[in-house]
C-alpha cells in the first residue's frame, strides 16, 4: 500500500467501524491495492485506548498493512496525522462559490485543490452554476480556468451564460472552453482502452493551460456513455485519482435523480470527490422552487440543511431562514 493509498483513505475521515466495513467490501469493489485474500486483523475495541478520529483511522490502515500491535505505530503515527489533508480549522486557502450566503455554510467556501460533485436532476441549473463559479473566482481573483464540455456546444454555453449575465470575452483567454462535443460525436468505438487514453489525453489537455487553478468537467454522465465498463470501481478510482495528480480544485457535474441516496452514478464518485453539492426542485403548487444543499465538504465545518436557492440579477443567492 502506498502513501497515495493511505491518503486516500485518511480523505474519507471515516471512524473505524466504517473504515473496516469498507475495507470489508473492497474485495467486490477490487480496489487494486487490497488483495483479494486480505485477512483483516482487528484489535478489540474496548482494548483501544482513546484516541482522535484521524489516529484511529491511521491505525486501522496500519493493522491492515499488517502491524498487529497499534503501540508499535506510534511514530508512523505521528507521521501519518502531520501529512494527512488539513483539518477544520487549520488555514485553508477556500474558492468561494460567489452564491450569497452559501460559503458561510462551508467555512468561507471550497478548499483549493478539492475535487467537487456537483449533482442534480434535469433543469437545476447545475451547469449554470458550475460556470457561475468558475467565471466569478476568474474575474475576482485573476486567475485561470478550463471548462471541459461534452453536452454542449462551445457557442451554445456562451449564449446561455451571457444570458445569465456572464459576459465571458471580457475574460479574454483566462476562461478556456474545451468543446469535446463533436469528438463524442465521432467517437464510436468503446472499450477501456480507449477509455484509459481518453483520461489521460484530457488530464494532458488541462495540463497545457498555463496557469489554470480551476477546471469544470461537464458532464460525467456524458463521459460515461462514451465507455463500455469492464470494472467501473477500478477505473473510475484511476480516473479520479489522474484528476487529483493536476492539484486544481476541479468539479465535476452529474445527472442525479433527486431522492437518490448517491449522487454519482457508481457510487463510488460520492467517496472520491472532496466535497458534494446537490441541487434539486420541489414541487409548490403550480411552481418548482429550486434548493441547494452542500452534502459534504472535507476540511470544513458545515452546515448541510438545505437552502432555497434563488437566481437574480447579479447571481445566485440562498434564502436562510
Amino acid at each position: 500500500m502506498t502513501k497515495a493509498h493511505i491518503q486516500v483513505l485518511l480523505r474519507d475521515r471515516v471512524d473505524l467501524t466504517e473504515c473496516t466495513s469498507i475495507l470489508v467490501r473492497s474485495q467486490a469493489m477490487t480496489y487494486p491495492f487490497i488483495p483479494p485474500t486480505l485477512g483483516i486483523y482487528m484489535k478489540p475495541l474496548d482494548k483501544t485506548p482513546p484516541i482522535q478520529s484521524d489516529v484511529t483511522r491511521i491505525t486501522t490502515i496500519f493493522i491492515l498493512m499488517g502491524v498487529q500491535d497499534i503501540s508499535e505505530c506510534s511514530t508512523e503515527l505521528g507521521s501519518a496525522c502531520e501529512s494527512s489533508f488539513p483539518r477544520t480549522g487549520d488555514a485553508v486557502k477556500r474558492v468561494k462559490t460567489h452564491i450569497d450566503g452559501f460559503d458561510s455554510c462551508m467555512d468561507g467556501g471550497i478548499p483549493e485543490g478539492h475535487m467537487i460533485l456537483i449533482c442534480g436532476s434535469a433543469g437545476t441549473m447545475k451547469s449554470t452554476l458550475a460556470y457561475f463559479i468558475l467565471y466569478n473566482e476568474i474575474c475576482e481573483q485573476n486567475t485561470r480556468g478550463l471548462y471541459i464540455t461534452l453536452e454542449q456546444s462551445k457557442q451554445n454555453l456562451l449564449t446561455h451564460m451571457e444570458g445569465m449575465g456572464m459576459n465571458s470575452a471580457s475574460l479574454e483567454d483566462k476562461l478556456q472552453i474545451l468543446d469535446l462535443t463533436q469528438m463524442r460525436k465521432e467517437l464510436l468505438t468503446e472499450g477501456e482502452g480507449v477509455w484509459m487514453d481518453l483520461i489521460s489525453r484530457l488530464v494532458e489537455l488541462v495540463k497545457s493551460v498555463e496557469g489554470c487553478k480551476l477546471v469544470v468537467l461537464d458532464s460525467l454522465n456524458a463521459l460515461y456513455s462514451l465507455v463500455d465498463f469492464s470494472n467501473p470501481r477500478n477505473e473510475l478510482f484511476f480516473f479520479f485519482e489522474k484528476f487529483r495528480s493536476l492539484e486544481m480544485t476541479s468539479f465535476f457535474i452529474a445527472e442525479s435523480i433527486s431522492d437518490k441516496t448517491t449522487c454519482g452514478e457508481f457510487g463510488i464518485e460520492d467517496f472520491m470527490c472532496d466535497g458534494i453539492i446537490r441541487l434539486t426542485m420541489r414541487e409548490a403548487g403550480d411552481t418548482f422552487n429550486r434548493y441547494i444543499r452542500c452534502v459534504k465538504m472535507r476540511s470544513s465545518k458545515l452546515d448541510t440543511s438545505y437552502f432555497p436557492l434563488l437566481v437574480t440579477e447579479k447571481g445566485f443567492r440562498i434564502i436562510r431562514e
